[in-house]
C-alpha cells in the first residue's frame, strides 16, 4: 500500500539569491512501506511540463535553479510505492519593482 499524498508550502529562502525552500509535510499515512524519499518536481510553464529538480530525504529541499513564476509538486517514495501528488503550490521570483 503506497503512502498518502504529502503537502507543500513555499518561501524565498534567500531572496538574493532567489532560492526557493520547498517544505515538506508528510501524508497521514506511510501506507506499508519504509520511507526512502521525496521526489521534487517544477513546471514553469504552467503545469504543462514538470521536471524532476530534486530527491530529498529530509525537508526543506531548497531549490537553486529557479527563475520566475514555477509551479511545484512533490510525491513521497517507499519501498511499497509511490504517493500521489502534492497539491501544487505556485512561487513567483520575481520581485514586482523588477517587472517592466
Amino acid at each position: 500500500m503506497p503512502p498518502d499524498a504529502p503537502s507543500i508550502s513555499l518561501a524565498w529562502n534567500d531572496p538574493a539569491t532567489l532560492d526557493v525552500e520547498v517544505s515538506i509535510t508528510n501524508g497521514s499515512s506511510m501506507g506499508t512501506g519504509t520511507f526512502s524519499n521525496y521526489s521534487v518536481e517544477r513546471s514553469n510553464d504552467g503545469g504543462v511540463s514538470w521536471s524532476v529538480v530534486g530527491s530529498p530525504t529530509s525537508s526543506p529541499f531548497i531549490d537553486t535553479t529557479i527563475i520566475g513564476q514555477s509551479d511545484y509538486r512533490v510525491t513521497t517514495v517507499t519501498n511499497h510505492g509511490i504517493s500521489n501528488y502534492s497539491t501544487t503550490a505556485s512561487i513567483n521570483t520575481i520581485p514586482w519593482n523588477t517587472i517592466t
